[in-house]
């Protein structure tokens, strides 16, 4: 995995919801983490270790960010790249990336009051995407790890989406999705969304 992301604390959020443990911590994660703060490295840095997925915080600047992507994606178009925020102005960047070729986008539930720096601004919602989840294809695997309700509210998780837009979209209550996520994560062994959607793409869930 590659993490890009240049503001620290967000940085250091995002591979705790990834559930990385960097060596010398308990439980250490096995597969190899490389970490960038400027999106202009992340040609660079992918060519290093290829690695299978590529995780972009959205950044100060969401010019460099979308720049950086869209270079990755000119050079590598196999790559699945998702990108993250956990800001008000880091989730206007949702649909651009999405149009860009990112796969999907984690909304991290920003702490009370943090700021576009990772300290201290309440969180809102990312904006809907135009796409309805009840369009998306869910890639199952064959196996059929996830019901078809699990695999469309996975799908809708990559794509940002709040859970009363989920709802919105699948005709079904609130509760239900809820019941649809815990059951999804238990499924892939996960304690939150960015985690089930990395799980996704890993396990070929997503694509």
């Amino acid at each position: 995995m590659l993490i890009c992301e240049a503001r620290e604390r967000l940085r250091e959020r995002l591979a705790a919801e990834l559930g990385v443990r960097w060596l010398g911590e308990p439980g250490a994660t096995p597969a190899r983490v490389d970490v960038v703060d400027d999106p202009a490295e992340l040609v660079a840095a992918w060519l290093a270790s290829e690695p299978d997925l590529v995780v972009v915080g959205a950044g100060r600047n969401q010019y460099d960010t979308l720049a950086g992507l869209r270079a990755l994606l000119a050079w590598a178009p196999q790559v699945r790249v998702l990108v993250a925020g956990a800001t008000a102005e880091d989730h206007e960047l949702c649909p651009l990336v999405l149009s860009a070729g990112a796969r999907g986008y984690l909304a991290l539930a920003a702490a009370p009051g943090a700021a576009s720096d990772g300290t201290p601004a309440p969180d809102r919602s990312p904006p809907a995407t135009t796409l309805p989840v009840s369009a998306v294809p869910a890639a199952v695997a064959s196996d059929a790890l996830l019901s078809q309700r699990e695999a469309q509210v996975l799908v809708a998780m990559s794509r940002g989406e709040t859970r009363g837009e989920i709802a919105a979209e699948l005709s079904l209550s609130p509760m239900t999705v809820k019941t649809h996520t815990r059951r999804l994560f238990r499924t892939l062994g996960v304690r939150c969304r960015a985690e089930a959607v990395a799980a996704g793409f890993r396990r070929g869930l997503l694509s």
